[in-house]
């Protein structure tokens, strides 16, 4: 999200920017708007009885494999952007995403979200490359230092702009037209990419093109052969399924043991000779010291990617953020406590009588401390925190009320689909809310009903239309009285309002902090980053045990992103200081994969820990504490690597130069 280039020296004369910068800029904004939209709100998604209804391990698999590949797709997709065209691959990367971000919202089970959300993670993944080449490409050495630092505000303006604009769609409109804005966003940019972009003009087509296998000739100086990836990536693979629960840990293990054993003998087998077939290679690691720094980097952003993985479903569940309710009401606009609640009155009556009867009539619930919990949880996630003395009580009212509609419901549609079942009793609930005595008779509301309920193909005696209506208005009257209730006194911030401070603090404090920080060196800034991000998430995980935890909780968002704006700019900046002069081009677009490896293992670990430590144990502080430390874990790792291990990149240097033309030969 927030990334910065180290400063160049301008010189006198600054070359205008051609219109392909401004082009791709105004794409990025939107592209972000779309993203970021929907990436704050998602774990909530996902695991929400209201959304998919995931359990957090489910979730955070999504989240990890999805992200992963939108930051390993431009490694190649780099190499189609430069033989088709920078225009050709925008075009292109659009048609996947527009689709992709409109079928998240409606689909309706883990694989088919999954299947969308990957198509959106490699839309995602052909856009990058294309759009920071083509700022790359219209920029020099006059003007590249103003061109990334515009680049990169507004990649921020976009991640702040987009979710305060989803939640105020999610809040009126639903979660689908949520997901449905994110594609209007991105279908806005078929217009400048068709009618206004230009491909920037290539500085020399033998330097700046690359084919697929020079791509991979150029992972395997730097990364390492193929046979690591044939260990590597299974290895990855059986973890994420894991913390999928697709495999259980007996399978797991077994899984690991027949990999492990087959790469052992494989090995026993393979050849010492480096110009062998890749097939008959041993196992072999590119530029080592580059690799681990990669490993050590990508613990930082395991710990970051918490604040979208982990942190909403910690706020929602957890932390009583009325004390920000409070703070927002002082100012007497309602329009804006809406807003940061999401809450609407209909809506919640509805919800609360659907809470009652899961509640109420799960058969796996019958204990009543069992059925508190669930009943906090469920309604936490419609952004209401009830003490939890009241909860039972009033939901047993309401479904009280509730069973006696269902009971006549049930007598009436006997062997009827569930669908059809709700579907009558949507039309119903609109029915009985004009169900007025002294206004209405009850023969024209027998009218009304039986027309409506004609046009659904539903017949059932007149005389009895009035009778359930009547049950359902009660039902419905009862639910409100708590509803109103629990608006007034218990309404909640939603996480995702929540999150956008992290936007917004990066856009106001970015500059100025990384031209505070530029007289340091890289890693003393890169421990200090990486100690206050993991200190800010960490305190945030004693929000739910305070009176004011909402301030608590926004207050340790902003220390995190203090923590990112320090951090981000400087781990690129560290690696362009030992990257092989005529290879830091390369070695920077490698530096992704640390962020590619951070997702993927915040994915493998965020959802599990949390099913465990958070949801199991009860224990929060515990959870933060485990990613509060891998991130101090990473600080001394960062020392401990600049003390032991830089020296040896640049020995390297002259080995990777001469080996680079042996590896070609063996790629072909």
């Amino acid at each position: 999200m927030t990334q910065s280039n180290t400063p160049q020296v301008i010189k006198s004369q600054r070359t205008p920017f051609p219109k392909a910068f401004y082009v791709a800029n105004t794409m990025e904004i939107f592209e972000r708007l779309s993203w970021y939209g929907i990436y704050t709100f998602l774990a909530v998604y996902l695991t929400s009885s209201k959304g998919l209804g995931l359990e957090p391990q489910q979730q955070s698999l999504i989240m990890g494999i999805g992200t992963f590949l939108v930051y390993i797709v431009p490694v190649f997709a780099g190499a189609l952007a430069d033989r088709f065209g920078y225009k050709t691959m925008f075009i292109a990367a659009f048609l996947i995403l527009v689709p992709g971000y409109y079928l998240l919202g409606q689909a309706e089970s883990f694989l088919s979200f999954f299947i969308f959300f990957l198509m959106v993670a490699i839309g995602g993944g052909m856009f990058k490359p294309v759009v920071t080449g083509t700022v790359g490409r219209s920029t020099d050495e006059t003007n590249r230092g103003l061109g990334f630092g515009i680049f990169y505000m507004m990649v921020n303006i976009g991640g702040a702009l987009g979710p305060i604009v989803a939640q105020w769609i999610k809040g009126n409109l639903g979660w689908s037209w949520a997901f449905s804005m994110a594609a209007i966003w991105i279908a806005i940019n078929f217009i400048p990419a068709i009618f206004f972009y230009q491909d920037p003009v290539k500085e020399s087509k033998e330097k700046n093109t690359k084919t697929i296998s020079q791509v991979l000739v150029e992972m395997q100086q730097v990364l390492g052969n193929a046979r690591l990836a044939l260990f590597v990536v299974p290895a990855l693979t059986l973890c994420a399924l894991k913390a999928g629960k697709v495999f259980n840990t007996n399978e797991l293990l077994i899984s690991f043991g027949i990999l492990i054993a087959v790469s052992i003998v494989w090995n026993l087998l393979a050849s010492k000779k480096t110009d062998a077939p890749w097939y008959l290679q041993k196992i072999r690691l590119g530029n080592k010291p580059f690799v681990i720094y990669l490993l050590i980097l990508s613990g930082f952003w395991t710990v970051y990617n918490q604040i979208f993985y982990s942190f909403p479903l910690y706020v929602q569940h957890y932390v009583d953020s009325s004390d920000l309710i409070r703070t927002a009401e002082s100012t007497g606009n309602k329009s804006f406590v809406n807003y940061l609640t999401g809450i609407k009155t209909e809506t919640l009556t509805q919800d609360i009588i659907a809470v009652a009867e899961q509640v109420e009539s799960s058969d796996s619930t019958n204990d009543a401390e069992e059925k508190v919990q669930r009943a906090y949880i469920l309604l936490s996630e419609l952004q209401i925190k009830v003490p939890k003395e009241e909860i039972l009580p009033a939901l047993a009212e309401v479904e009280q009320a509730d069973k006696k509609v269902r009971e006549q419901l049930e007598v009436l549609f006997k062997g009827s689909s569930g669908y059809r079942f709700a579907e009558f009793r949507s039309v119903l609930v609109a029915l009985s809310n004009e169900l007025v005595t002294d206004n209405v008779s009850d023969l024209s509301i027998q009218a009304r009903a039986g027309e409506k309920l004609r046009e659904l193909d539903i017949n059932i005696p007149q005389s009895q239309v009035v009778e359930i209506l009547r049950a359902i208005k009660n039902a419905t009257d009862t639910a409100s009285k708590y509803a109103v209730k629990w608006e007034q006194l218990y309404k909640q911030v939603d996480p995702q309002t929540i999150l956008v401070l992290e936007f917004l603090a990066i856009v106001f404090f970015q500059v100025l902090i990384s031209h505070f920080i530029s007289r340091w060196q890289p890693l003393p800034i890169l421990v200090v980053g990486t100690a206050i991000l993991s200190f800010g998430l960490w305190v945030g995980g004693f929000s739910h045990m305070l009176v004011f935890g909402g301030f608590f909780a926004a207050t340790s968002v902003i220390i995190f992103a203090l923590g990112e704006i320090v951090t981000s700019p400087k781990s690129q900046e560290y690696v362009a200081s030992f990257a092989p002069r005529e290879n830091v081009g390369m070695y920077m677009g490698y530096y992704f994969v640390s962020i590619a490896l951070g997702n993927l293992f915040a994915g493998i670990l965020s959802g599990s820990l949390y099913d465990s430590l958070v949801i199991q144990a009860g224990s929060p502080n515990l959870f933060w504490s485990v990613f509060g430390g891998l991130g101090l874990l990473t600080a001394v790792a960062f020392l401990i690597f600049n003390r032991t291990m830089v020296h040896q990149l640049a020995s390297n240097e002259e080995s990777e130069i001469d080996s680079k033309e042996d590896i070609a030969t063996q790629s072909c």
